[in-house]
């Protein structure tokens, strides 16, 4: 038994977007599997993502704009960054305005969680249902206690594209 949102439905929601933000797209991540659902995303759209550009942060804010300072320095430099979360999107939007690149004219960033301040701060992301992400697993985990429930079933919580100031049209 599992719940929560899995890759599918945050690659669902990538593929779905039109991704006229981006002709090449880097990503700051920490779990394996929003790596995937990246990649398959990109790979839907035929957009390139060179491996130097797979940053392994951790999930603060500071980290991710550390670690994207150099790959946003290069002449050659992505079009767009998804990080694994909206703190680590953060943490590139402060990266990106202090080398002088313009959100989103030089660089879309897109993460995922809607973080308190995602909509105060104008991030696009992928909204998780957490408390219904919360609600699941508890269901699923008192069914598994009260009624010796030893399903392998997996719910999956919708997710939902927040497009907001921080994504627009690539530069040419």
């Amino acid at each position: 038994m599992s719940s929560g949102s899995s890759n599918s439905p945050i690659a669902a929601r990538a593929r779905e977007s039109s991704w006229d933000f981006a002709q090449n797209v880097a990503h700051i991540q920490t779990p394996q599997d929003r790596l995937a659902a990246f990649l398959e995303a990109v790979g839907d759209h035929g957009l390139e993502c060179d491996d130097a550009w797979i940053l392994g942060s951790d999930w603060t804010a500071e980290a991710a704009a550390r670690d994207s300072a150099e790959l946003l320095s290069h002449e050659n430099r992505p079009t767009a960054i998804v990080a694994a979360s909206d703190e680590m999107a953060i943490g590139v939007r402060e990266s990106a305005r202090r080398l002088g690149l313009g959100v989103p004219e030089d660089l879309s960033i897109i993460g995922i969680d809607d973080f308190v301040l995602s909509g105060v701060l104008g991030l696009t992301t992928v909204r998780q249902d957490v408390a219904g992400q919360g609600h699941v697993a508890a269901d699923l985990l008192l069914r598994a206690l009260l009624d010796d429930d030893e399903s392998t079933e997996t719910i999956v919580v919708p997710t939902e594209l927040v497009v907001r100031e921080s994504t627009g049209p690539a530069p040419h």
